[in-house]
């Protein structure tokens, strides 16, 4: 927008022009804004170039503590150690082992918390700079819920199966004639209680 704005003081845009580029400006950082998933931007070497709010709500930043610093910051150990020799030896081979893939990885939050979230690297180029962009989901609820039904279904599975166990052993000892002789209409109706 600031080189916009030169250019139209030198006579080289025209105020439509100008209010084009301001409005897509606009536009895209609303998109940015208000987008549920964190949006972090860094350059080659892995030095934070922006994160929008939902990256500052996910980690607890504010973004004014993160940018120009290096991304490992918001990753546990012993990935923030290993994350510098992954972008080095990508700049060196060309060898992307996680641009343009999602997987599911730990972040850190600011307050120390390590918790489980969905990463996407994609890279661009910028002014013949390359650039990388981490789109981040945090997963933290749908563990949380997972877990609770995990945990669910085992009780109910636990707390079911010793009582229909008992149920059955008595049903088969009364088919089997242990409770003494029983009609056929009773036999027919233990046996489908089986």
């Amino acid at each position: 927008l600031l080189v916009a704005a030169a250019a139209w003081k030198f006579g080289r845009l025209t105020a439509p022009v100008l209010h084009d580029l301001a409005e897509r400006e606009a536009r895209l950082r609303a998109i940015v804004d208000t987008a549920v998933d964190g949006i972090i931007t860094m350059d080659e070497t892995a030095t934070v170039q922006s994160l929008n709010p939902a990256a500052e709500r996910i980690f607890g930043y504010s973004a004014s503590e993160v940018v120009g610093r290096n991304v490992n910051m918001l990753m546990p150990e012993p990935y923030n150690r290993e994350h510098d020799g992954y972008i080095k030896q990508n700049l060196k081979t060309g060898e992307a082992k996680i641009i343009g893939t999602g997987r599911e990885v730990e972040g850190k939050r600011k307050n120390g918390d390590i918790f489980p979230m969905e990463l996407a690297i994609s890279e661009a180029t910028m002014n013949n700079q390359r650039m990388f962009v981490g789109i981040v989901r945090d997963f933290t609820e749908r563990k949380r819920i997972e877990k609770m039904k995990n945990e669910f279904v085992s009780s109910v599975s636990h707390e079911l199966r010793t009582p229909l166990t008992s149920i059955r052993g008595a049903l088969g000892l009364v088919a089997g004639g242990m409770a003494g002789e029983i009609s056929e209409q009773a036999k027919s109706l233990i046996n489908i209680a089986n």
